[in-house]
């Protein structure tokens, strides 16, 4: 954008544009200047929701133990569904569990 307005500024000098052109052309590279700073500002704004949620997510996640450790065993079942594909019981008393897709995607580094 600012080089278009050095080239608008280049051209009037040159005498190749007139006056009133100059002015239509100063007012829509000011509109699409403008546009853009609102598109960046609501770009910077979902940067840091998204920030806060993932702040929350790690908030969450570093007291899940405590948390599953504190509900009852129908609420627990409902947290082992949403964060497991699959849990194996092992004949040791071990058990072993495949996480879930979302739970993959939190998971990779």
């Amino acid at each position: 954008m600012l080089a278009e307005r050095k080239k608008l500024l280049q051209a009037r000098y040159a005498g190749a544009i007139p006056l009133d052109l100059i002015g239509e052309e100063q007012e829509r590279i000011a509109r699409r200047i403008a546009f853009l700073e609102a598109q960046i500002e609501a770009g910077d704004i979902e940067y840091e929701q998204a920030q806060a949620h993932i702040d929350d997510c790690l908030v969450l996640v570093g007291g899940c133990h405590a948390i599953y450790m504190s509900i009852d065993d129908s609420l627990r079942r409902i947290a082992n569904q949403a964060i497991f594909d699959k849990l194996i019981v092992l004949p040791e008393d071990g058990i072993v569990g495949e996480p879930g897709g979302t739970v993959q995607l939190v998971l990779q580094p």
